[in-house]
């Protein structure tokens, strides 16, 4: 007994010391950037089916990845080129359903590791190494433990209400143009309102990446806590652990922050007065306090030292494009680019950061003056071996970016393809740049507009607008996607946009699908004889189009035509004979309020019961029933067709 106690404690004890050892070498002795860029990269491979990571998780990557591109750009002696490189692989987080935006992230961040691991002590590699097989195993064991319970308490899953995304849609909005107090109110109003929908906790992260720019350190970090007790070993929990460690680091940079601001109290106007503000410009700039490091980089536009002047510049004109404010930022760049000599790493980091202005801004050809000026500059043969690395990886950075452009564009895949070789060229490390061929390929052959009807089909409405809204960003003369993003908003309960875009798609191409929707977006703010006489017109341009015939004997019962209505869908009746789907169970359900108001009551009922024979649980056609049983009136006809 006393050996099985004696064992008991001794390995109760080994567990002990790997638990706190693991414990502070995770909190003192990991490199925090080197980290955040590991989990990001292992973003990348994850398949959907293997990742909760939804559409609207992947912005949780794009803004830690963000935040790690300004890391970089602050430190003491910033590698813009590693800057740059994080600054597209957050940009193609943003793109993963639609321009290969998984594989190109993978390239960019890959190249920031290989770049950034040289730096770590060779002792410390091999530590890592052991955290990161410790890790894993316990993310494993955390995630079987999570699969059982799960499978032992399932839960009747809820629909999502697609209003909600609307929120949600308003927030990115509000957060894209930093105006921080709005972004975060939407969010919390999100997670108030909607606790147990499936985006919750990717929520609750983008909040706490606003509350961090906000220096609410205390409510992020209790929502943090939360996350990473209620997710232990899945994405969230390492995301949270993340961002807690985030805050630490905040929280020593504002005592940075008051330490410079005390010295340059002290300090008299001069040169090393110029020097505390730009390291000031930078901890602000890392801390997120935007406003401030511009007004200290204003002050320093014409500094008499040429490095600090030029740096100032620079920091001005990316932080106006940090905030969207891409006219400002090219502005402030381009005067830069007149100054004389900026240097290697600084000159082509300024075209790196014009080429991704009017890339952002959907000037194509600009976009490409830029990156080819970058590509065109091939390393020299006698450049020291870092110094050829370097540029080898900015010429890689900018074919890859061509090739985007080219592929998905300019849809020529053949340049496309070069530009991508060219880069492959470039790029030992990476290896061979097949896949993001194949990827591109792919992607460049699927139309955006395609995919969004598809979501659309499939219930996923966030995803539908997300696309939609890239597609007419790319082409804003496709009526149909026009109309799409229409439709969608009318989901999300946001009918001016609705109004807007069914307009925009009518004006362009007025075809009975573009009228249909226009129809039905006006019918939805109740100007219904304006709806019915488009549903009229596009009946006129094809008359046997079913959802303009459907709505409109909708709308027939709505404004008492009851026998206009019932002659539309008897039609429609005749030509879903034999099939057992919703689209049928709406006509019965439809037909049956018209034969009650014309007086066949008996008829009505009959409706009634054949749409519930199809489906029992069709909610129109029980409540329609019920009420015809308490000699009341049915109230509810089936709409949307």
């Amino acid at each position: 007994m006393r050996r099985l106690l004696g064992w008991i404690s001794v390995t109760g004890g080994l567990i002990l010391v790997i638990v706190v050892g693991f414990t502070l070498y995770s909190h003192f002795l990991v490199d925090y950037s080197l980290e955040s860029l590991e989990i990001a990269l292992s973003a990348t491979d994850k398949k959907p089916a293997e990742s909760s990571t939804s559409a609207y998780g992947t912005k949780v990557y794009q803004k830690l990845i963000e935040g790690m591109a300004i890391e970089e750009a602050t430190q003491k002696e910033a590698d813009l080129k590693n800057m740059a490189l994080l600054e597209l692989a957050s940009r193609s987080f943003d793109e993963t359903t639609t321009r290969a935006g998984r594989e190109r992230a993978k390239l960019y961040l890959s190249q920031t590791v290989e770049a950034k691991r040289p730096g770590r002590a060779e002792w410390l590699k091999i530590l890592d190494h052991l955290y990161r097989l410790i890790r894993d195993l316990y993310y494993k064991t955390a995630q079987f433990f999570k699969y059982v319970q799960k499978n032992f308490t399932k839960k009747e899953q809820q629909p999502v209400e697609v209003s909600s995304y609307l929120l949600l849609t308003q927030a990115e909005d509000k957060e894209k143009k930093w105006d921080l107090d709005a972004a975060a109110d939407l969010y919390r109003r999100f997670l108030k309102f909607y606790p147990d929908h499936p985006e919750n906790s990717f929520v609750a992260l983008n909040l706490s990446h606003i509350l961090i720019k906000q220096k609410k350190y205390h409510e992020a970090e209790r929502l943090l806590r939360g996350l990473a007790m209620g997710n232990a070993g899945m994405e969230e929990y390492e995301l949270a652990s993340n961002l807690l460690k985030k805050i630490e680091d905040l929280k020593k940079r504002d005592v940075e922050i008051a330490q410079l601001e005390n010295l340059l109290a002290t300090q008299g106007e001069g040169p090393e007065a110029d020097k505390i503000r730009l390291q000031l410009g930078l901890q602000y700039l890392h801390s997120y306090s935007l406003q401030r490091a511009q007004e200290i980089f204003k002050l320093l536009e014409n500094a008499p030292d040429e490095k600090i002047r030029l740096k100032a510049r620079f920091y001005l004109g990316w932080i106006y494009k940090l905030q969207a404010q891409y006219d400002q930022g090219a502005s402030v760049l381009l005067k830069l680019s007149e100054e004389g000599d900026l240097g290697e790493e600084m000159g082509l980091s300024l075209d790196a950061q014009l080429a991704d202005i009017y890339y952002q801004k959907n000037d194509s050809q600009k976009a490409l003056s830029y990156y080819e000026k970058i590509s065109s500059k091939a390393p020299a043969q006698d450049q020291k071996s870092a110094q050829k690395a370097s540029r080898e990886a900015w010429a890689a950075l900018a074919d890859s970016e061509q090739a985007v452009i080219y592929y998905f564009d300019l849809k020529d895949a053949e340049k496309g393809a070069e530009h991508l070789r060219r880069a492959g060229s470039n790029l030992s490390a990476y290896g061979d740049v097949t896949d993001l061929k194949s990827a591109f390929k792919n992607a460049s052959e699927v139309d955006l507009r395609d995919m969004g009807f598809y979501q659309l089909k499939d219930g996923k409405v966030y995803e539908a607008l997300e696309l939609f809204k890239k597609k007419v960003t790319q082409d804003p003369k496709d009526a149909w996607a026009q109309a799409g993003l229409a439709t969608t908003y009318v989901l999300l309960t946001d009918l001016y946009s609705a109004r807007e875009h069914a307009s925009l798609g009518y004006k362009i191409l007025p075809d009975q699908f573009t009228t249909g929707v226009l129809a039905y977006v006006v019918a939805y703010q109740s100007d219904y004889d304006q709806a019915i006489g488009l549903y009229k017109n596009a009946l006129e341009k094809d008359p046997s189009y079913i959802p303009a015939k459907f709505n409109l004997a909708g709308l027939y019962i709505v404004k008492e035509r009851y026998q206009d209505a019932l002659d539309l869908l008897d039609e429609l009746e005749t030509t879903f004979e034999g099939h057992n789907n919703i689209m049928r169970q709406k006509i019965l359900n439809n037909i049956g309020c018209a034969r009650w108001w014309l007086g066949d009551k008996d008829g009505a009922r009959q409706k009634f019961e054949e749409a519930l024979d199809i489906n029992s649980e069709f909610k129109d056609a029980k409540l329609n029933l019920s009420l015809m049983a308490q000699n009341d009136a049915p109230q509810t006809s089936s709409l949307g067709g």
